[in-house]
Order: C-alpha cells, then sequence, then structure tokens
C-alpha cells in the first residue's frame, strides 16, 4: 500500500497497522564540498560511526572536508503524520482572544515545546491540530495553565 495518495494529496498512513511508539532517532549525515559540489556521502545513526567514517576517507590537506551535520531526525512527528494532524500558528491575548491562526508550512515551528511570546506579550504557539478550531481549543488550554502558573511576561496588556 502507498502511504501518500499523488492524485488526492492525502496520506494513507492512517490505514497502517499500529506499531509501537517512534522514538527519534538522531542522524548524522556526511557532507563533503560546497555550493554545486555540495553532496551527502554517508548517513549513520551512530556519531561515533560517522566519526570513523570521516577518518577512514579523509585525506590530508584536502580543500574539500567531510563534515558531520546533526539536524536530522529519522521519521520525524511521525504519531503526528499518522493521525492527520497538520501544523496550525496561534497568537492568543491574554484575555484569550484570538489574534491569529494560520495553518503553516514549516516543520520547525512545531518541533519546540517552548512558549513564545510576541512583543506586546502575546502568546504564540505552533501546534499539530486538525482543523484551525482544535489549534485555538489546543492554545486557550496552554493559555490558561501559563496564567495558573503565574508566567505570562510581565509587560503584556491586561
Amino acid at each position: 500500500m502507498d502511504r501518500f495518495d499523488l492524485a488526492t494529496g492525502k496520506n494513507n498512513l492512517k490505514e497502517l497497522p499500529p506499531e509501537e511508539p517512534p522514538k527519534e532517532i538522531p542522524l548524522y549525515v556526511i557532507s563533503q564540498g560546497e555550493y554545486s559540489d555540495y553532496g551527502i556521502v554517508g548517513i549513520f545513526s551512530d556519531r561515533g560511526m560517522a566519526e570513523c567514517f570521516i577518518n577512514a576517507f579523509k585525506s590530508e590537506g584536502s580543500y574539500d572536508e567531510m563534515r558531520i551535520e546533526e539536524n536530522y531526525v529519522l521519521n520525524p512527528f511521525e504519531p503526528q503524520l499518522r493521525s492527520g494532524v497538520k501544523s496550525y500558528l496561534v497568537r492568543m491575548k491574554i484575555d484569550g482572544t484570538v489574534l491569529e491562526c494560520e495553518h503553516i508550512n514549516s516543520n520547525r515551528a512545531t518541533s519546540s515545546d517552548d512558549d513564545k511570546f510576541d512583543v506586546d506579550g502575546n502568546l504564540i504557539q505552533s501546534v499539530f491540530a486538525m482543523d484551525e478550531q482544535h489549534a485555538i481549543k489546543i492554545v486557550n488550554e496552554k493559555r490558561t495553565q501559563i496564567i495558573a502558573m503565574n508566567q505570562w511576561p510581565e509587560n503584556s496588556p491586561r
């Protein structure tokens, strides 16, 4: 079974048998070269093996040294992808007024659990949700937790 239907643009991950919860596995990508000469020469799940690879293939005095790039993860957001959610950005005032809610196309935005606030002291959260209404509900629950723990910035207008 294909996991992604190109004709409809929908994923079929929900139809796959359930698996044990995935763990994020860091990948150590070995790259070499720059600009048009840039390329990936190896991918490892163990940093030690990545370093051994570089030591085995490096040549002294080469302008084209290999390096390890560590900002990759195998199967990022797999549980969320299986459940069919999308990423949303919600900006909300302390009183719960929604200033912004939009579907975003950045996986970096949803990869942090940090509470973020804009310069006016409004809460900004990126979340996985089924739709805009669901995203607003999630952020509103987070807003009430932040208020209850007295962690809202002092400079925000009340």
